[in-house]
């Protein structure tokens, strides 16, 4: 009777995982058609508004300036927060410490990660190339993407292949090193605020485009996360048919959702944990 009881329960929990999954999944859906709109929209708008000249090479530095500078600042701004809130969460991913589920759906969200990465890169190229070319006009603005192309290869690393748990624990000389270039990536934007915002009065158009750019790029994330959600609801919808078709016993539920189950925590854009460890060396 016991196991009856406790058989059910499960079942009912995997309903209700069942029924969270479905409208996280919606949820997504949507936004995703919501990202597609601004996709056309800002194609749209950027055709119309294409200036009688075509731009030359000042403008596409400026441009380059303008959209690095705000990619810049949120991956700092992200970055921040998970160290703040974020380190267990942080730490698992670093190691890949997935199960099969979790493995599956974070793998759209490591493509899109490597495609953000890999464009960010070539933007800061181009933008250094056109420097060379312009006799190094605004160059102080370089200095600040040395900090962040180190946040960049640690996080490229990550994607790439994991780390071992036991490399976490960084040496006194790491953790200088990463506290050194973490406070040169939060100064070093302050310090050229004033030039950006210079730019963005003397060319609105050009920072405009830059934004829409801008939002393009963060939002292939959040449309390689309907492909994650897509594959959490079908484990889970799987699991609740197979319980019911195939009358599987309650051992092998538990197996299956100690050993495979997940609601895609580490999917959320917020997410507080409590799993903060003082050894934890995450870059």
């Amino acid at each position: 009777m016991q196991n009856e009881n406790e058989k059910k329960f499960l079942i009912e929990f995997i309903k209700e995982s069942k029924i969270a999954s479905f409208n996280k999944m919606n949820n997504a859906t949507y936004k995703f058609g919501t990202l597609l709109a601004f996709f056309i929209g800002s194609i749209v708008y950027t055709v119309n508004n294409l200036p009688q000249t075509p731009p030359d090479l000042n403008d596409y530095y400026v441009a380059s300036i303008l959209t690095n500078y705000f990619i810049g600042t949120v991956i700092i701004v992200s970055h921040i927060f998970n160290i703040c809130f974020r380190r267990g969460q942080t730490r698992q991913n670093a190691i890949k410490n997935w199960n099969k589920l979790e493995s599956a759906y974070m793998k759209p969200v490591e493509i899109a990660g490597m495609i953000q990465v890999v464009i960010f890169i070539l933007l800061v190229i181009v933008m250094t190339v056109l420097c060379f070319r312009l006799k190094f006009h605004y160059w102080e603005i370089l200095i600040q993407y040395i900090p962040i192309f180190y946040l960049s290869f640690f996080m490229l690393r990550n994607l790439a292949k994991g780390i071992n748990e036991d490399k976490l624990r960084q040496k006194p000389t790491q953790v200088t090193i990463s506290l050194l270039m973490l406070l040169l990536s939060i100064v070093l934007p302050f310090y050229n605020l004033p030039t950006i915002i210079k730019l963005i009065f003397q060319h609105k158009l050009i920072a405009l485009y830059s934004l829409y750019f801008v939002g393009c790029y963060w939002a292939i994330l959040f449309i390689f996360k309907v492909f994650a959600y897509r594959i959490i609801y079908t484990w889970v919808e799987d699991l609740y048919n197979e319980i019911h078709l195939n009358n599987i016993e309650l051992d092998e539920i538990k197996a299956k959702l100690k050993l495979e189950f997940s609601s895609g925590r580490n999917l959320e854009t917020m997410i507080y944990t409590s799993k903060f460890e003082e050894d934890d060396g995450i870059t």
